[in-house]
């Protein structure tokens, strides 16, 4: 049952761990590994894709070192939003610090309107023994306000990132409201359906800026179908081919929009931000704004919900 299997998977990777569940080309059901009596179908196999994706993308901001910010509260007038524990239709939240950031994680155990007959012990059973885990309720434009969030000084950013949304790319969030002296802070997230990872970077925060590198050489980039002409030109928009591991991609740059979209076939596209609106070497490498690279020579782009190291 992929809701069943989805939602462990949420929270438990929002806690900062992870759990044995899959062997090769089936799930796990017993401690005999090479049991494949649980076959699993496409729609798991596309979630299961996006949320160890999204596991290995954010590792330093699921798993490094953190402190638990138990006076961070949230309010919304959609649904309500409680601190873990976990309450059956409602969203339950973790409030964290790392490496200077302040992390907030909502699980959504609400369910569709359309569900009947659900058991509200049953919703926060993760083990979903009777594989019958309703879908949760997916919530658009969520405005929450956060309380608690004091000593920050001022906001560099907001960002959200969800394996359920937009490949796991970071989004981020335009338009928040940030009061200093009461650590408040008003926002819209895009969406919400398992779990969502807010980020909120205070300008004295010394992490680095996440950000996508394609090493080049003097000018000349190493990254297959990208024209090292691009590193002086002028021109708003420039289309290409891009070869990356599991196919080509035809890449659209729009430097007064500062966008860059690819996308294969009829697939979904996805869309990242360029670097300060433009194309740019910095160092020797393109920067392009978006998920985080521990080493400067590689970097992390999101095709069709997969990540793709460099």
């Amino acid at each position: 049952n992929t809701p069943g299997v989805v939602m462990a998977d949420a929270v438990m990777f929002a806690l900062g761990g992870s759990h044995l569940e899959l062997g090769g080309d089936h799930m796990l059901c017993s401690e005999y590994f090479p049991s494949n009596d649980m076959k699993w179908h496409s729609q798991i196999e596309d979630w299961m894709t996006r949320y160890y994706d999204f596991l290995t993308a954010y590792e330093n901001l699921l798993r490094d070192p953190w402190t638990e910010k138990t006076n961070v509260k949230a309010t919304c007038s959609t649904v309500s939003i409680n601190t873990w524990e976990p309450v059956a239709n409602q969203v339950t939240m973790l409030a964290r610090e790392v490496d200077g950031r302040q992390v907030i994680h909502l699980l959504n155990f609400t369910h569709e309107a359309t569900t009947t007959n659900v058991n509200d012990d049953y919703m926060l059973c993760w083990h979903d023994n009777m594989a019958t885990r309703p879908w949760p309720q997916r919530i658009e434009n969520l405005s929450i306000r956060f309380n608690g969030l004091t000593g920050m000084g001022k906001v560099r950013r907001i960002w959200a990132a969800s394996p359920d949304y937009c490949g796991g790319a970071m989004q981020e969030l335009t338009g928040y409201r940030y009061t200093s002296s009461s650590g408040t802070v008003a926002l819209t997230l895009p969406s919400l359906q398992f779990w969502t990872m807010i980020v909120i970077e205070p300008e004295t925060s010394t992490t680095k800026d996440n950000v996508i590198y394609a090493p080049t050489t003097n000018g000349e980039s190493l990254v297959p179908g990208i024209p090292s002409s691009l590193a002086s030109t002028t021109a708003s928009t420039h289309t290409w081919s891009l070869q990356i591991e599991d196919g080509v991609y035809e890449a659209h740059a729009d430097i007064p929009a500062g966008t860059l979209t690819i996308q294969r076939d009829n697939d979904d596209a996805i869309t990242l931000p360029l670097e300060n609106s433009h194309w740019s070497i910095v160092n020797g490498q393109w920067t392009l704004s978006g998920l985080p690279a521990s080493n400067s020579s590689r970097g992390v782009l999101i095709g069709k919900e997969r990540k793709v190291q460099r």
